[in-house]
Order: structure tokens, then sequence, then C-alpha cells
């Protein structure tokens, strides 16, 4: 008879923490469902560019346009020469002209933004930045890459 006191109490053990589990199992699904815990919605853009070069604002709106505002402090003025946004690290920068004094920050994509290629009908992006620019004084073109990355705004 000890031995069946013993399955009783192990039975009404579990099935007391079973229903415990479960309602916080359905509480934690309900918040998901309402958006509480949904990470894609906080997901922040983030933007790394090479050594002297950074990022002050980066924006991708819902059709998957880039707006960026770079800063440099390479101990020149730089002028960017080209600029671009895709999904493939080997894509080509669009020719552009904008100078960028030492220690200053300028908008690089103008007011409409630069399309990144791969972007449609994601809610979420990841691509490279492909910049090329030149020193001021210089004829040599250099060419650099970052990454950018988060959710196209007004989507998901």
């Amino acid at each position: 008879m000890n031995g069946a006191k013993k399955g009783q109490t192990a039975v009404e053990f579990l099935m007391t923490y079973g229903w415990a589990v479960l309602i916080v199992m359905i509480m934690i699904a309900a918040l998901f469902y309402v958006g509480v815990l949904n990470p894609r919605g906080k997901m922040p853009t983030s933007c790394t560019l090479p050594p002297g070069f950074s990022c002050y604002s980066e924006k991708l709106d819902s059709n998957g346009n880039l707006y960026l505002r770079i800063g440099q402090a390479t101990g020149r003025s730089v002028t960017i020469t080209g600029i671009t946004c895709s999904n493939v690290s080997s894509a080509t920068p669009s020719a552009t002209s904008i100078v960028i004094a030492n220690g200053r920050q300028e908008n690089v994509t103008g007011t409409s933004g630069i399309p990144c290629a791969g972007a449609a009908g994601k809610d979420v992006y990841r691509g490279y930045i492909i910049f090329t620019y030149q020193y001021s004084g210089s004829a040599i073109t250099y060419r650099a890459e970052g990454d950018i990355a988060g959710p196209l705004e007004g989507r998901g």
C-alpha cells in the first residue's frame, strides 16, 4: 500500500505542476500573439563601416531604399565617388560626388535614398554598403565595404 501512496503523490505532483506549466505557456503564447514579445519589431538598424568612417544615421524605408549619413575621420577630406547598397559584396557603386571634410558628416544617399538590391519583399534586410572614395588632392580611388542590417520601416 505504501508504493501506491507514493505513486499517487507523484501523479498529483506532476498534474499540479503540469497545469502550472501549461498556463505559463499559454500566457507566453498570448504575449507573442499580441506582439509584446515580438523581437522583429524591436530590432534596430545597424551599420558598420571600415576604420576612419562611421554611420551617423541609417534608415531603410518600406521600399528598400537606404538613407545614410556618413562621417569620416581619416585626417584629410575625402570625396565619395560612388556608393551602393546590395546583398552581394561584389556590387559596383553608382557614381556620385560628395565631399566629406575630416571630422565632419554628410548625407551620402540623397533625398530619395539608394535602392538596396535584394530588399524587395522582405521585412528585414541584411546587406553591404559599398563605396569608393578619393582623398583630397589624390587621383587614387579606394574601395570600402560595410554592413547594413535592420527592419524595413513600415513593414512587419
